[in-house]
């Protein structure tokens, strides 16, 4: 059965100034869950169409290709797929990951799949998993041609670990990993953010402490783990190497607070997990926590949310310089306070985020929409934190692989 997209207008008209488009749209009846740049400058973006029939909602994951100003110029759904998890553009075409759950169920099949430029299948590999088994949901590019897919997987009602598959450039699996903490309650996840020569370099939540993880890329090997934060929860929810061979993680924490409210968190690094410096940005009465991407003169943009959901968050992009002072705000929240994720930089040197409700917001480099229009200046409050680092060892065990499969798709109006 076929169905409609309307992409329309929400606060924003979409603008031009000096080849750099900015906008505020969102999918009818959907919500986007990635976003990537494309290689003409548009974007491409995967997430969930909600079709309502007369007996019961069905959930098909859907794929978008927009220009540069977030005109749509066609979109895929895939009827085996209920949710697209991620998208990425590469330079001859598209990767994604989507599986079989919906908003209610838990997740049967992790699918993994290169589409050409128009989004057609070139092929796929279907991971078969158990109920309430979570499976690798991101994908990153390696530079000989093969994919990182990396995710939560459950093992127990109380534990879980990360699942990590090395595949070559036919998604074919050379080694699957689960990696795991020796602590009964183990929780947690890794993001893939940057490889560097045989070293993978990821970040994310252990046990509620911010880590930066190092692997091995050839075997899967856990080369090292740093992992630091107060008595209250932490975690990073991005990493972006520094000018100087250094790294930034964004994440938040609730130590600063006594867990009263979460607050963004950017720790610099050296390539061993050591710290260089540690800083809060605050705002008082406010729960956010942060993504980040890098500028090109070494500082960071900041998109925030609230961790853990809910009406306070607000959304809001910011920029630091290189060693992590203030230097711009602004709220675009605009009587929506959603949060804004899945911060990525475009090749006009905008920035685009995805908001909790599945809306895309374009800002250009500056921190401007609409030529100046609408977003609302603030001011965060910089504060040091230094952590102490915490004991923590993991193991790696095999995982499971994958099998080719036939992946359907169908264009949609």
């Amino acid at each position: 059965m076929r169905k409609t997209i309307w992409l329309f207008l929400l606060l924003l008209v979409p603008y031009v100034l000096s080849a750099q488009a900015t906008f505020f749209k969102s999918m009818h009846n959907g919500r986007l869950t990635s976003i990537s740049p494309a290689a003409n400058g548009g974007l491409v973006g995967g997430g969930t169409y909600i079709y309502n029939s007369s007996v019961q909602d069905i959930f098909r994951g859907i794929l978008v290709k927009s220009d540069a100003q977030g005109s749509v110029e066609w979109a895929k759904y895939f009827p085996s797929i209920q949710r697209i998890r991620s998208s990425k553009a590469v330079a001859d075409g598209y990767l994604i990951t989507g599986d079989t759950s919906d908003l209610f169920w838990p997740m049967k099949y992790l699918y993994f799949a290169k589409l050409d430029t128009l989004g057609e299948v070139i092929w796929a590999q279907k991971f078969t998993t158990e109920r309430q088994d979570y499976v690798p949901g991101q994908v990153f590019e390696l530079p000989d041609g093969g994919y990182i897919l990396y995710g939560g997987v459950v093992e127990s009602f109380f534990a879980n670990g990360v699942a990590m598959c090395r595949t070559d450039a036919n998604g074919n699996v050379i080694w699957s990993k689960v990696y795991k903490s020796s602590h009964p309650t183990f929780h947690g996840d890794y993001l893939v953010q940057a490889i560097q020569g045989d070293t993978l370099y990821a970040t994310g939540q252990v046990q509620g402490n911010g880590i930066f993880v190092r692997i091995n890329v050839q075997s899967g090997e856990m080369l090292g783990v740093s992992s630091f934060g107060g008595i209250y929860r932490e975690g990073f929810r991005s990493l972006i190497p520094t000018p100087d061979g250094n790294f930034m993680l964004g994440g938040m924490t609730r130590s600063t607070t006594g867990s009263e409210e979460e607050r963004p968190w950017i720790v610099k690094v050296n390539r061993v997990g050591q710290i260089i410096w540690s800083r809060t940005y605050n705002i008082p009465g406010w729960n956010q926590g942060c993504e980040i991407t890098g500028t090109d003169d070494g500082g960071a943009i900041l998109s925030t949310a609230n961790i853990e959901g809910g009406a306070s968050s607000q959304s809001i992009f910011a920029k630091i310089d290189s060693a992590g002072n203030f230097l711009w705000a602004n709220n675009y929240t605009s009587g929506l306070a959603s949060g804004l994720e899945s911060l990525i930089a475009t090749s006009d040197n905008g920035y685009v985020a995805i908001d909790r409700t599945g809306k895309l917001l374009k800002i250009n480099g500056e921190g401007r929409t609409h030529n100046g229009c609408c977003p609302v200046p603030i001011i965060y409050e910089v504060t040091d934190f230094n952590p102490p680092y915490q004991s923590l060892t993991l193991s790696a065990t095999d995982w499971r692989s994958a099998e080719p499969v036939t992946l359907q798709n169908h264009t949609d109006t």
